[in-house]
């Protein structure tokens, strides 16, 4: 009982401190837009803005936006700007999300030790001035092309876990420095951003209060794991202006005053009898479904009630206890004055909307997710092995070239050499893939047609 209490006041805690947050608000993304996510292997791996772009298609599944990664393992910021062209304004983005600073503060430069030399310390001060200067002509180059510019404070490197991995003492202060460099940038040219060093370091030491090794970021103490990169896309999510309703349904006596009320969502029939209330809607959103692996989250931050709030409101029933059948799904039971003030159907995940977004996460991680990840790839080994090298297109010069470059070359670099001249001649198809595969996955939304039942028990 009293772990259960305490579980309980902690989750309540979390909640307190995120739900008076007042992020400043973030024009949602428009229909048609081309959005390219920017930054270094946090955003290569894709999971963080994956979730975004789930919560999107569940959320606005009307708006047929192109998301694009641009994220290339191991970058900095100068290698954003050397691959600007080729990789980047390539896809003529309408919106540029940026998230860089992890590699750019050369974790190499801090150690356990509490008495860097002064050569040290000149080489960190040079690390993050060059940072400062990079990021700021990066945003130029956007702007200067007619792109929304959209900057995201760094990811936390995870410095104060009780972990047997090797610790870069000092990488998660200059990472919050250069979250103060962005945030210097996006006041000097009033652009959009994304705070998430302060909401990762501040749920992570909270956590660690409770657990010394417990993390939201991954054992490398670098890439967050599935809990930090929901906590990302919420926090990504959170800061836009946008309702927090998924749908929101209101029963009235007729179809017409519901109508009036309800959010995303029509009622198609309604019958009502002593034992009985059916209805028949068709729902143009659905509830975002979270990775089982980060369902934790949901204790972490509330993304359920303000950015998840699929509502369902019956007026006028008599007072008792009533089953909730969802085509002819039993999806629990509710007094009276639960349902008339209303309920949050995201919190139950047996209902057929969860299902279907479910299934479309599945969908966008069989299907889409593994052509986007083949175009990374092949512009990963571009940007790493085929710099100024002119026949890139050409498969056998390819194989000369890294050959004759890498003599000893590793069994790894000959796999991603075979991987490349593979997928190289694709390349345009799997562009062409990544459109179809989004246009398919918003016809697996939208609409839904759904039959309640609202039975008394007692």
């Amino acid at each position: 009982m009293i772990k259960r209490l305490t579980y309980c006041v902690t989750t309540l805690l979390f909640f307190s401190v995120y739900l008076q947050a007042q992020p400043h608000q973030i024009a949602p993304f428009k229909d048609g837009e081309v959005v390219c996510f920017v930054g270094n292997s946090i955003t290569h791996a894709g999971e963080f803005h994956h979730n975004i772009f789930l919560y999107y298609l569940t959320r606005f599944p009307e708006k047929k936006i192109q998301f694009y990664n641009n994220g290339i393992s191991g970058d900095v910021t100068a290698g954003i700007l050397k691959r600007m062209d080729d990789d980047i304004l390539f896809h003529k983005p309408t919106t540029a999300v940026i998230m860089i600073g992890m590699n750019d503060v050369q974790r190499n430069l801090y150690t356990t030790n509490k008495n860097p030399g002064g050569d040290t310390l000149q080489r960190r001060a040079l690390a993050l001035a060059t940072y400062r200067h990079n990021l700021d002509s990066i945003v130029r180059i956007f702007l200067q092309n007619k792109i929304r510019v959209i900057l995201q404070k760094p990811s936390i490197y995870d410095q104060t876990a009780v972990s047997p991995r090797p610790n870069s003492l000092g990488s998660n202060d200059a990472l919050k420095i250069c979250a103060g460099y962005m945030q210097e940038i996006a006041d000097r040219y009033k652009l959009d951003i994304v705070d998430y060093w302060t909401i990762m370091e501040d749920i992570n030491t909270r956590l660690q209060k409770a657990d010394p090794s417990a993390t939201i970021i991954g054992g490398d103490r670098i890439h967050p794991g599935p809990l930090g990169n929901q906590i990302m896309a919420y926090q990504f999510i959170h800061s836009t202006d946008l309702t927090a309703y998924t749908t929101n349904l209101v029963i009235k006596d007729t179809r017409n005053e519901s109508n009036k009320q309800s959010f995303k969502a029509e009622v198609l029939d309604l019958t009502r009898t002593a034992q009985n209330l059916t209805f028949k809607t068709k729902e143009y959103a659905l509830p975002y479904a979270v990775r089982t692996t980060a369902l934790e989250s949901l204790n972490l931050v509330p993304l359920t009630d303000s950015i998840n709030y699929q509502r369902i409101e019956i007026d006028n029933l008599k007072a008792g206890n009533y089953e909730l059948r969802i085509n002819d799904i039993i999806i629990g039971d509710f007094q009276s004055a639960q349902l008339q003030k209303g309920i949050n159907l995201s919190d139950y995940r047996n209902t057929p909307q969860y299902a279907r977004s479910s299934d479309l996460r599945k969908y966008l991680d069989e299907n889409y997710f593994p052509v986007e990840a083949n175009w990374r790839t092949v512009k990963f080994f571009e940007y790493r092995y085929l710099s100024g090298f002119a026949g890139k297109n050409d498969t056998a010069a390819v194989r000369k070239y890294m050959y004759e470059k890498y003599p000893a070359i590793s069994e790894p670099v000959r796999n991603s050499v075979n991987k490349y001249n593979e997928l190289q001649p694709k390349k345009a198809e799997l562009l062409k893939q990544l459109k179809l595969l989004n246009l398919e996955a918003h016809q697996k939304v939208m609409p839904g047609i759904y039959t309640y039942k609202i039975t008394i028990l007692d």
